[in-house]
């Protein structure tokens, strides 16, 4: 759902003239929400962690960079790549070939996160920060690895 919700149990959802309400629970407060269609919430995505492919002889596995495209970016908006490596309790944020922690450049389909770090077990994850109502489509994520 590409608008915000903040609640623990979502009960019902109706749409009507374009306004999505939702009936919820919320430790023990009950309630009903609506969507703000001005502003669409922050999306993260991750992924599965992915065990490095068996090497002969055994090495540890260089993960190098990862490739995002996209749809052009709209102005205001912004891209972000996280990583964990060996199933670290948290996250390290990449930063890109212009050594910065969010892509941002409008109109551009596509960018480079370095992670230039080793191990057995890789997870990614991607943060789209959208500005207003409009929000970045990604079409593709792939990670360079040795």
């Amino acid at each position: 759902m590409p608008y915000k919700l903040e609640v623990d149990e979502i009960g019902a959802i109706v749409s009507t003239e374009g306004l999505v309400l939702a009936s919820y629970k919320d430790g023990s407060d009950f309630g009903v929400k609506a969507t703000d269609l001005n502003n669409k919430a922050t999306a993260v995505y991750e992924g599965l962690e992915f065990n490095s492919p068996i090497k002969i002889p055994h090495d540890i596995t260089t993960y190098t960079m990862v490739l995002i495209t996209f749809d052009p970016l709209p102005n205001g908006s912004s891209i972000e790549f996280w990583y964990k490596m060996n199933a670290t309790s948290e996250f390290i944020q990449a930063e890109t070939d212009a050594n910065q922690t969010q892509f941002s450049d409008a109109g551009k389909t596509w960018t480079v996160f370095i992670i230039a770090d080793s191990g057995d077990i890789y997870e990614p994850r991607l943060v789209i920060n959208p500005i207003g109502n409009l929000s970045p489509n990604v079409r593709t994520i792939e990670t360079v690895f040795e």
